[in-house]
């Protein structure tokens, strides 16, 4: 691909892997963008008067799977299951995962990248969840559930908490 007429500024590069709206494997995940050679990942660069030589998308194929439970819910609604890098990888889009799950149902996320994220689950109110936010992520964090993920790991029974939006 190529981006032409960029104006002079900060960037940040995001990238999904999909094929016909779902991922190409389950172990796939994106392991790094560099630009001109030098990551990029999660992180702003510069885009100045001289062109860019490359942009290169690394996808990885040894991503790791999380399955568990959600708890502690009497409410009817469904639930958000969110997955959270921890905070030096916030800047990161494509290190969390959202999936939507009946209350105290099971779930399932495929091509987790390796690394520590928080997992909790709050009600699903059909309407886009602001997951990413910090203010959000605050709010939850301290009630969540800590998981570190290595390549090809399954995690399973991991029971995780539906706690309450308190907007």
């Amino acid at each position: 691909f190529s981006i032409l007429d960029v104006p002079d500024g900060d960037y940040e590069f995001s990238a999904a892997i999909e094929g016909n709206g779902q991922p190409p494997g389950p172990s796939h995940y994106i392991a790094d963008i560099r630009v001109g050679g030098r990551s990029v990942f999660g992180t702003v660069f510069h885009v100045g008067s001289d062109p860019l030589d490359s942009v290169e998308v690394i996808v990885a194929t040894q991503g790791a799977s999380i399955q568990g439970k959600l708890q502690g819910s009497t409410s009817p609604l469904p639930a958000a299951v969110i997955l959270v890098p921890d905070s030096p990888r916030r800047g990161n889009a494509s290190l969390y995962r959202v999936v939507y799950v009946p209350r105290n149902g099971e779930f399932k996320m495929n091509g987790v990248a390796p690394g520590t994220y928080k997992i909790f689950a709050v009600p699903y109110l059909n309407e886009t969840v602001c997951y990413r936010s910090s203010e959000f992520i605050a709010r939850h964090e301290s009630r969540a559930v800590s998981v570190v993920v290595e390549k090809t790991t399954m995690l399973e029974g991991i029971t995780v908490p539906y706690l309450a939006l308190g907007r």
